[in-house]
């Protein structure tokens, strides 16, 4: 059966191709980093020694989770100031430790009796909120900038409809732990009986199914470009990326406008991106023997060693006994650019 993984849905929910390129473009060593890091959360440290010395150090730098707290609503508040006002929610904070989670768990997600997705949910838990069963889905990302969406997305989405129906839960909350922030982030609870949550089911299983093995029509059959390429992992073996990037020029002297911002901007994407991987080709080459001249100055592009950096063992002062977080120095805010819900 063919169907997109949750990992995926993201982007599957724009374009039919990319589950396809992705699986073209095999295993990134972020991904297989990121992998490891998940394994040894999991207790297997398999992974993590297959890795080269510098991607252990990364990997290591990467926090563990700690116990979480989560903001819930368990009813109304009785006495409202005035009756123009609404009400107001009551809150209160439930505290998930990481050591009772349910971790590295496979689940399924299936309408009637049709598979519709099915993956690996990093942790979860099921916890009794106000006399109603509840669940809480989580995923270890290597940072709060891997899902465009943050926790909102259809991966938790499909995780959080799974583990809800695996443990009797009438609803869940999705969040993400930040590796290199060391932080929680919880997204917006899901109600199973809502109107949202149909409005999300019925968004799941369009991009669950929204593969181009699966369409009969050419139009279903193309590759579309758009904000979601950026997560893309196969986007470097899609022709419209490529034909995107060779279009920068003719935006070079237009002004930028509401209609034709987002194609710019597209396109600077992947003609940024094309030239790396020309850049990277022509590197590979002249470290095998092959000659780069410049006809006009006679110079040749060669690789040079260069003296390493020098940077602290994280990993020996941790073993050591000395407590890194005394030493931490957290930098001023900075402006980000990305794609993001307005």
């Amino acid at each position: 059966m063919t169907y997109v993984r949750p990992s995926a849905l993201g982007v599957a929910e724009f374009c039919p191709r990319s589950a396809d390129l992705s699986e073209q473009s095999g295993i990134s060593r972020a991904a297989v980093i990121s992998s490891a890091w998940h394994a040894k959360l999991a207790g297997n440290d398999t992974l993590i020694g297959e890795l080269h010395p510098d991607e252990r150090k990364e990997a290591a730098s990467y926090g563990t989770p700690t116990d979480a707290t989560v903001r819930v609503q368990v009813g109304w508040l009785e006495h409202v100031p005035a009756l123009s006002q609404a009400p107001k929610p009551a809150l209160i904070d439930l505290t998930l430790d990481y050591e009772s989670a349910d971790k590295e768990l496979h689940v399924q997600v299936f309408e009637r009796d049709t598979l519709i997705t099915e993956g690996t949910l990093d942790f979860a838990w099921a916890r009794d909120v106000a006399g109603r069963k509840w669940a809480f889905v989580a995923d270890l990302k290597r940072n709060a900038w891997a899902v465009p969406d943050g926790p909102d997305c259809l991966q938790l989405a499909a995780y959080g409809h799974a583990y809800a129906a695996l443990r009797g839960c009438v609803g869940y909350t999705p969040g993400l732990w930040s590796g290199v922030d060391s932080e929680w982030t919880w997204g917006t609870p899901v109600d199973l009986t809502s109107p949202e949550a149909l409005d999300l089911w019925l968004r799941l299983k369009r991009a669950a199914r929204n593969d181009w093995r699966l369409k009969s029509k050419p139009d279903e059959q193309r590759h579309v470009t758009g904000a979601h390429c950026r997560n893309c992992y196969g986007r470097l073996r899609c022709p419209e990326w490529g034909l995107a990037g060779a279009a920068v020029g003719e935006y070079k002297e237009l002004e930028v406008t509401p209609e034709n911002a987002a194609r710019m901007l597209i396109a600077a994407d992947a003609a940024i991106e094309v030239a790396e991987q020309i850049k990277d080709t022509i590197k590979v080459y002249a470290e095998r023997g092959g000659v780069v001249k410049d006809p006009a100055t006679g110079k040749v592009f060669l690789p040079t060693m260069q003296k390493g950096r020098k940077s602290l063992d994280q990993e020996a002062l941790k073993v050591s006994g000395v407590d890194l977080e005394r030493f931490y120095k957290v930098g001023k805010p900075f402006q980000k650019f990305d794609w993001r819900k307005p």
